[in-house]
């Protein structure tokens, strides 16, 4: 059961972001700057987190695979592949308010996950954590330099805030804290919907025990009964 929810997951992610790749290439070709995006710095980190999700759900589609290796090419999977958006979402300019969409990215791919991958809520916290400790350092260097430099300023000065005589760290970490807070929500509720899934998913595998048989689909009924296709605990 485990392996094609996983490779569903995989390829519902890599056609989310191949999807994304096609719309950015199209708007830039559209738009008349097709060769600004083939130069774009954050277009590679897009292709390796996109082909990494493939690579999730190739791994997938083969024969019959033991249960550690489906969990851990999920895992290695969610964690590479956000490593790779992180990294698109530091290449992109500062006035597009990069870490928020890169915030936005892996908050749609830990939903894609709640929904279709069984796991624990505590496996989901400690893998949102896990994600969150390259999100929140990346863009704590991202807005540092930013802020050495002066875009981050002028991004304030645009804002009406006065941070004229603010230290670049105090910058960097109120933007810092700001991507934590949002980062925070979103692994609450994918924490939430896989608590809420994992027991609905838990409670219909109970439902569908019979001693130690577990129903696996109907055959067919008549009027003297309903017959069963059931699976064995032990064979």
């Amino acid at each position: 059961f485990l392996r094609p929810r996983v490779g569903r997951f995989g390829l519902i992610a890599f056609a989310i972001g191949f999807g994304a790749l096609v719309i950015r290439a199209g708007l830039a070709a559209g738009f008349g700057y097709f060769g600004d995006f083939l130069a774009d710095h954050s277009v590679p980190p897009h292709v390796y987190a996109t082909l990494v999700f493939g690579a999730v759900w190739v791994a997938c589609t083969w024969g019959p695979l033991s249960r550690s290796f489906v969990v851990a090419t999920e895992a290695i999977g969610v964690l590479l592949g956000s490593v790779f958006y992180i990294l698109m979402g530091a290449r992109i300019p500062l006035i597009a308010n990069p870490m928020l969409i890169t915030a936005y990215v892996l908050f749609m791919g830990f939903v894609a996950r709640a929904v279709y991958v069984p796991s624990t809520p505590r496996r989901t916290a400690i893998l949102g954590v896990l994600v969150g400790v390259p999100f929140l350092a990346v863009t704590y260097q991202l807005y540092l330099d930013a802020a050495d430099d002066g875009p981050l300023r002028d991004l304030f000065d645009a804002t009406g805030y006065d941070v004229t005589d603010a230290p670049p760290d105090d910058l960097a970490l109120s933007q810092t804290l700001f991507s934590a807070m949002w980062w925070l929500f979103a692994v609450i509720l994918c924490t939430a919907a896989s608590q809420v899934i994992y027991g609905l998913r838990r409670r219909m595998r109970d439902v569908t025990k019979l001693g130690q048989y577990t129903l696996v689909e109907k055959l067919g009924e008549g009027g003297m009964g309903v017959v069963w296709a059931a699976k064995h605990a032990m064979l």
